[in-house]
């Protein structure tokens, strides 16, 4: 027999599929499913390609509803289609990931001081008749991520200076951006930019690298997940974010999102990966110098007591700093962010 009923109203939703994962540009489908060739799964989606959930126009998040879900194969990834506050799954069954698929929210934060968070602010209004809305307001994403790592000094002739790493994320919170580079010339006291403290949505955006002849302070990055820091100089590279700073290199992404998922059950194979990470700094022109990574976002993974099992990766790692191959510096790292796994007696 193939799984069980369609439950009511609770953390994990009704188990009604919303009909939003596109694959391809079409909407998948509930089949039923063996996993691994044993349990059986009814009104599963299944994920084998190159997934994605549209924003919902309202909210700003991107919300699915299903009974099973299976990602399945090293192709087979699951995200929002575009920058958003957030990715948020219910599911009534099982989520199993298997064959190194990726569940993620990796680039694209949402910058914005959208303040403390609760995942039944982020249901469209059709969801909330089909899940327990109230009782989601206790997990709360902090409005305030971890602070951005401050600019470093550089003062001589063809002088550089490695920028620094933001903040690592306490729980429930994203991570804070790293700083670029400086470099200086005929004296110049140049200090790079500020990493940007994260968002509730978004991980900290970093700054770009900052060169100069005469005395300056280069471009800070935004706070709450954004902008990202220009680089100083055409020349210069610009630092990750929502949206990112200019520069003749642009750090393509933002901070790591958020990324919420209530399953009764949650099983991740070996070799499987969730993930809410940075975007990577980039150099310079010339490879003197280089951007910040952005920092790591907030995953939250909420099952029924006993629910949860996993033998993959989970992770919200902030981005690495651009590394300069003539100086051998870089730019710094964006603090990581947090991952929060939550048992629900429910």
């Amino acid at each position: 027999m193939w799984g069980g009923r369609v439950g009511g109203r609770s953390f994990f939703g009704s188990g009604q599929y919303t009909g939003n994962i596109m694959q391809g540009g079409v909407a998948l489908q509930p089949q039923d499913y063996l996993l691994d060739g044993v349990t059986p799964l009814s009104r599963c989606i299944v994920v084998t390609g190159v997934a994605t959930v549209a924003p919902d126009t309202t909210t700003g998040a991107a919300v699915f509803m299903a009974h099973n879900l299976v990602l399945i194969g090293a192709g087979a990834s699951l995200s929002a289609s575009t920058n958003c506050k957030g990715l948020c799954g219910y599911v009534n069954g099982r989520v199993a990931l298997r064959g190194g698929a990726h569940l993620h929210v990796d680039k694209i934060g949402k910058a914005g001081n959208f303040g403390d968070l609760s995942p039944d602010m982020l249901l469209p209004a059709a969801f909330k008749c089909k899940i327990a809305a109230r009782k989601l307001k206790a997990f709360v994403v902090r409005g305030e991520g971890a602070d951005g790592a401050p600019g470093v000094t550089a003062q001589g002739t063809s002088l550089n200076t490695a920028g620094l790493t933001g903040a690592a994320a306490g729980p429930m919170q994203t991570g804070g951006g790293g700083s670029g580079m400086a470099g200086s010339d005929s004296g110049a006291l140049v200090k790079s930019g500020n990493g940007g403290k994260g968002g509730p949505c978004g991980g900290g955006a970093a700054s770009g690298s900052t060169y100069s002849t005469v005395s300056v302070t280069g471009h800070s990055a935004g706070p709450y997940g954004g902008p990202g820091g220009d680089g100083q100089i055409a020349a210069d590279a610009g630092g990750g974010g929502d949206p990112p700073g200019s520069g003749y290199n642009r750090a393509q992404g933002a901070g790591g999102g958020l990324l919420m998922l209530f399953a009764r059950h949650f099983d991740a194979a070996s070799g499987c990966l969730v993930s809410a990470d940075g975007t990577n700094g980039v150099p310079n022109q010339n490879d003197y110098r280089a951007s910040a990574g952005t920092g790591g976002g907030c995953v939250l993974i909420a099952t029924q007591t006993g629910g949860y099992s996993n033998a993959g990766t989970i992770r919200a790692a902030g981005g690495s700093g651009g590394f300069a191959s003539v100086t051998q510096l870089r730019g710094g790292d964006g603090g990581p962010g947090s991952v929060n796994i939550f048992e629900i007696a429910a």
